[in-house]
């Protein structure tokens, strides 16, 4: 009863109730909301902590910058469900907020376009892009959505393009990156798409903002290359994976010169990767190769154990 309380005093003022609105469209910051509403930063970081402490809107923090965007679970996702069907979008004042809203999409979208790419992939924007072919992508497909996703975690989301080729499929899209610049790009696309239900946040893939079991699926494309200790970056992954759920990554295959290592910055072996995954509590269970993009793709799949996520290893 206190919670219910306490979200329906949160709702019943006008300007939270219009920042709800906002926040189930995208993720926001304090300043982009304040120009879209006309009011201090101040006066609207006091709203939102309401929404936060009553469930209802969820805060993650980048650098200088936090974002705010409506929770996805637990009461106050189930009092969101029943409220926002009857927000009132055809009110003057809302429309002229929403109106209002999409300047800020906008700016979002130019920015995006007009930065440079981050050198994430040796320099080679293909490494990050090749999903846009249509074969690539429905190689993603056939593999994560296999099995029904109702929550999906994309660890290296980069500029967000997995979240918008399999977002129409799932419940929940969650992309995470360690880098503010293709947060941002990722930001954009996403809502550009229309992806409503998919968002991304600042994280360490080490240390992922999220209680044990809470996905029932997870992708790492072409991720595991480029971090210092992959086998606990599988194992932090298996720790968020439901008993069941399915992980995917996307990465080269590993080719040697002349019989000698070349070393996991050229890619993996099949017998590697499935000793790691068998080292964090997941069952190694289908590999395909992916056509369509620089070469070399290729896409493991494993399912977790059931309750024998290893601690160590």
């Amino acid at each position: 009863m206190k919670q219910l309380l306490e979200m329906l005093r949160a709702t019943a003022e006008p300007t939270r109730l219009r920042l709800l609105g906002f926040c189930a469209r995208s993720d926001y910051s304090v300043g982009e909301l304040s120009l879209v509403l006309g009011q201090s930063q101040p006066r609207v970081s006091r709203h939102l902590k309401i929404l936060c402490d009553a469930g209802l809107l969820e805060r993650s923090n980048e650098g200088l910058f936090a974002y705010y965007r409506v929770v996805f679970d637990g009461a106050g996702a189930d009092f969101l469900r029943q409220l926002m069907p009857i927000f009132p979008e055809d009110d003057e004042a809302f429309a002229r907020d929403f109106s209002r809203l999409e300047i800020i999409k906008s700016a979002r979208l130019r920015k995006a376009e007009g930065s440079m790419f981050p050198v994430i992939h040796q320099g080679d924007e293909r490494y990050a892009s090749y999903l846009s072919d249509q074969s690539a992508a429905e190689a993603l497909r056939d593999m994560v959505l296999e099995h029904p996703v109702r929550r999906l975690l994309d660890i290296g989301t980069g500029t967000g393009r997995a979240l918008e080729v399999l977002g129409p499929n799932v419940d929940v899209g969650v992309g995470i990156d360690a880098s503010r610049e293709m947060l941002a790009q990722a930001r954009a696309n996403l809502e550009n798409a229309g992806l409503q239900n998919c968002r991304v946040r600042y994280a360490d893939l080490y240390e992922l903002p999220f209680v044990n079991e809470s996905f029932d699926a997870v992708m790492i494309h072409h991720v595991l290359r480029f971090v210092d200790d992959p086998k606990r970056a599988l194992r932090e992954a298996a720790r968020v994976m439901s008993p069941g759920a399915h992980i995917v990554i996307i990465d080269f295959a590993r080719i040697n010169a002349k019989g000698k290592d070349t070393g996991r910055a050229l890619g993996f072996s099949d017998a590697e990767l499935g000793t790691w995954f068998q080292a964090a509590g997941l069952r190694p269970e289908k590999v395909a190769k992916i056509s369509g993009g620089p070469g070399r793709e290729q896409i493991w799949r494993g399912v977790r154990i059931q309750d024998e996520i290893a601690l160590h290893g």
